[in-house]
């Protein structure tokens, strides 16, 4: 058994901010974590900082591009069991889309759909959530029983199986995780 992280953030960004405006909810951007002091956090987001039509699979950090941007980052992270066999699926799929970045890209329309309720899906175009709940179901975790391409963060944060360790300001965890040998709960 592992433990892997599904980090919730609100970034402040002018997608996550349209976002709020129809899902209401307080995160709007979901990235999978495979280890415990944030180094390997994954999602879709902005590739180059100042360019927020430039986006696509990227390996983020707390301290690096739109999150070192803005000191108070608000952020929830839950912890989530899978078993070896998960991880492996998981990994892979990471690691596939971490060597081919750059045929992946966001799936911009794709927002919209989720607005309207239309699946719009694109062949190696993503958001956040979409790429999430789809590890999620390819590593057989969850069945989302709808399209991923209308999976918004709200939607994998309400899963009943993810645990909250932390909800606080993300760069306050990150110095707590990277200079202390335990982890201090925010929640």
């Amino acid at each position: 058994m592992k433990e892997i992280y599904i980090l919730f953030t609100d970034p402040e960004t002018w997608i996550a901010k349209s976002i709020r405006l129809f899902t209401k909810a307080e995160y709007n951007h979901v990235s999978i974590v495979l280890s415990n002091d944030l180094k390997e956090m994954y999602s879709f987001g902005r590739k180059k900082l100042n360019n927020p039509l430039s986006g696509g699979f990227v390996q983020e950090h707390p301290k690096q591009g739109i999150f070192a941007r803005k000191p108070h980052i608000r952020c929830l992270l839950c912890s989530l069991t899978v078993t070896d066999q998960q991880f492996e699926v998981i990994n892979k799929y990471v690691q596939e889309m971490k060597e081919n970045a750059d045929a992946f890209k966001y799936n911009y329309f794709g927002i919209l759909g989720i607005v309207l309720n239309i699946a719009i899906d694109h062949d190696q175009r993503y958001f956040c959530s979409q790429f999430v709940a789809f590890i999620l179901e390819q590593a057989g975790i969850h069945q989302f029983g709808k399209p991923h391409a209308l999976i918004a963060p709200h939607e994998i944060q309400n899963l009943p199986f993810l645990t909250p360790i932390y909800e606080g300001n993300l760069h306050e965890y990150y110095e707590v995780q990277y200079k202390a040998p335990y982890f201090l709960s925010g929640i």
